[in-house]
């Protein structure tokens, strides 16, 4: 679940690991689904919470720190190559678009 967790609904390029504290939540979800039915009810109950993770469902933008309101800022080629990935078709960048400058 830690693998697929850090690799949905993040960066495509390289994600970063989940937190111990997200894996916390998704651990309670997996024992919680086993005790009560087993080892695949488990893993449905865990990957269940992760579709529903904000992280998972949302593709967050984040404006550089020091940015003053109303400025200008550049663009990266990934969040350029995603953002015409989720315009073309709502997927994540292939490797034709992560390749465009």
């Amino acid at each position: 679940m830690r693998a697929k967790y850090s690799r949905d609904g993040r960066s495509p390029r390289v994600p970063p690991p989940a937190l111990d504290s997200e894996m916390a939540i998704l651990v309670n979800f997996y024992q919680q689904g086993r005790k009560d039915d087993g080892f695949e009810t488990g893993i449905q109950q865990g990957l269940a919470r992760v579709l529903v993770a904000p992280a998972f469902l949302y593709r967050a933008e984040d404006e550089p720190a020091a940015l003053p309101e109303g400025r200008i800022y550049r663009l990266s080629d990934l969040d350029i190559a995603s953002r015409l990935s989720f315009f073309r078709g709502a997927a994540f960048p292939t490797t034709n678009f992560s390749i465009l400058r």
